[in-house]
């Protein structure tokens, strides 16, 4: 039966929406951060004009972010580390980062500074934040990482 009538301009558009709505599920979401030396280890989305980013860089600090941390088998989603003024930028690729509702693990050393971790959902990708990341300067207490890092190393 051939279709007549407005039905095929009704399925372009419905195809094309749905398509937009896939690729905007498929967008890479960005992290842009500075790692700085600070009294109090901590690891925060701040504004984009937060004064403490204007603290001490930590150079060459290991960033490294796990989406849904809790879940048998997870697996690191980026590991970048801070330039010389302590800057850095983490590309997430996967679906959904940034707009579902979910934990991400961020993990932050360097030689020389205690190591940190914290968790949180990710802001809106149109959100002006910047991760802030203070790490102090000491003995780290962090003996290998999480328990997937020590299976792997002693295994």
């Amino acid at each position: 039966m051939l279709m007549t009538g407005r039905w095929p301009g009704r399925a372009i558009v419905v195809a094309w929406g749905v398509a937009m709505i896939g690729l905007a599920g498929c967008q890479n979401y960005v992290i842009e951060g500075k790692t700085i030396t600070g009294p109090t280890p901590m690891i925060a989305f701040v504004d984009a004009d937060d004064p403490r980013l204007d603290e001490l860089p930590v150079s060459s600090a290991e960033v490294l972010v796990r989406r849904d941390p809790d879940r048998p088998g997870q697996a690191e989603s980026a590991r970048v580390f801070s330039g010389n003024d302590g800057t850095f930028t983490v590309t997430l690729d996967e679906f959904g980062a940034g707009w579902m509702d979910e934990q991400w693990e961020i993990v932050a050393r360097k030689a020389g500074y205690r190591s940190i971790e914290h968790r949180e959902s990710l802001p809106a990708a149109d959100a002006d934040r910047v991760l802030l990341i203070q790490l102090t300067p000491g003995q780290d207490s962090d003996r290998g990482g999480s328990w997937q890092e020590q299976y792997e190393r002693f295994r």
